[in-house]
């Protein structure tokens, strides 16, 4: 077991609760997240200075990753221990090997992110942000899917083993999200259902408009 504190150090504990090791780190600043390797013997750390660090299961700081310009709320490692996924409050999320090497950057939010996860077949990546959205992306970092909230922005993401994905808003909603019925929805066809008998009838609409859904909804 591994936590880190505020003052950037970092103890490393046995299941049975005996203390191992008391690391320091990230320049004496907050640390946030803490993340290991599938096969437990190597793990990273991230915080308000920016950096991703990995360690090993002695102890030993193997890598210093400059990883964002400012603080990372959110940490991640895939299902096959590939990569790791960082999530930080410059509207970013990015995507490293384990030797600083990066892969993908997430670019699209607009405002700071507080959560990141894998899929449980790790070929997707989640970010959630303040901006009230909780976006899916390929590997390659192409939008798949944005979800979202009603009202306060998302503080945290994880998926379930089973494929579905979980959310935490600032004011305390969890809320468990259906992905296969979201990735299998047409949005405009879902929409075009909502909206299709007002375009039809309402007088306010023009006539050119009137039949911009015919054909895609159910109706």
């Amino acid at each position: 077991m591994v936590a880190g504190a505020e003052d950037g150090s970092i103890r490393v504990w046995t299941v049975e609760g005996d203390l191992i090791h008391t690391l320091k780190g990230h320049d004496g600043r907050r640390i946030y997240r803490v993340a290991f390797s599938p096969d437990t013997q190597t793990f990273v750390t991230a915080g308000s200075d920016g950096t991703l660090q990995i360690w090993d299961a002695g102890g030993n700081r193997r890598h210093v990753i400059d990883a964002h310009d400012t603080d990372i709320f959110g940490l991640a490692v895939s299902p096959d221990g590939r990569f790791i996924a960082s999530a930080s409050a410059d509207r970013t999320a990015k995507l490293w090997r384990w030797d600083g090497t990066l892969v993908t950057t997430f670019e699209g939010h607009a405002t700071g992110l507080f959560g990141v996860d894998f899929s449980a077949d790790g070929q997707m990546v989640a970010t959630a942000s303040a901006d009230n959205t909780v976006t899916l992306w390929t590997l390659a970092g192409e939008p798949i899917k944005t979800l979202y909230g009603h009202g306060s922005g998302f503080k945290s993401v994880k998926f379930s083993a089973t494929g579905d994905l979980v959310t935490v808003t600032e004011d305390g909603t969890l809320t468990l999200w259906n992905l296969e019925k979201i990735l299998a929805l047409d949005e405009l066809e879902y929409a075009c259902a909502w909206i299709a008998d007002y375009l039809r009838t309402n007088r306010d609409v023009a006539e050119r408009d009137r039949a911009l859904c015919d054909g895609l909804s159910d109706d």
